[in-house]
């Protein structure tokens, strides 16, 4: 069945791609054919298929918006497996805890945890609330993008700060 929509949805696609009537006219090229006039015509220049990583001036919005996807990708990762661990654990949480407590793991690994852990989550969730602002319209000037930007980054580690000093 998923082979037959496929194959339907790229015969519409094709036809679209065919020379058309546009009112009274009749397009000149194709969709295709404009794709390798393109091509053709960035060869024949010796013009890079895109500008490459080294050659760019990296930019507080880009970086941010790099560092912003990781940091979920790392809290949502953290999640899952340690809820996975958590149910593949036979006993409850209070005796796996008192287990983990036994192993003695020193104070650094677990102040590396605990300041990793606050990091990412205090700046994933300041910069989401700056992700919403975005779509509402609001914040797309430079001078404002770039302060919104720095606000985060100083509200993060504030934040993050407190959190790791913050002793239940």
């Amino acid at each position: 069945m998923a082979l037959l929509l496929r194959a339907s949805c790229r015969q519409q696609f094709y036809k679209q791609l065919q020379p058309r009537q546009v009112g009274k006219f009749r397009m000149a090229t194709t969709a295709r054919e404009e794709m390798k006039a393109f091509w053709k015509r960035n060869e024949r220049l010796r013009r890079p298929v895109s500008p490459h990583v080294t050659i760019w001036k990296w930019q507080l919005p880009a970086i941010m918006s790099i560092v912003h996807r990781g940091m979920g990708i790392a809290l949502t990762t953290g999640l899952y497996g340690f809820g996975i661990v958590m149910l593949m654990v036979p006993t409850n949480f209070a005796d796996t805890l008192d287990r983990i407590k036994s192993w003695s793991v020193g104070p650094a690994l677990i102040s590396t945890c605990k300041a990793g852990i606050s990091v990412a989550a205090v700046y994933h969730t300041f910069n989401g609330v700056r992700h919403l602002m975005w779509d509402t319209g609001r914040g797309f000037n430079m001078h404002i993008l770039y302060r919104s930007g720095f606000v985060v980054i100083g509200l993060s580690a504030v934040s993050a700060v407190a959190l790791f000093l913050w002793k239940p």
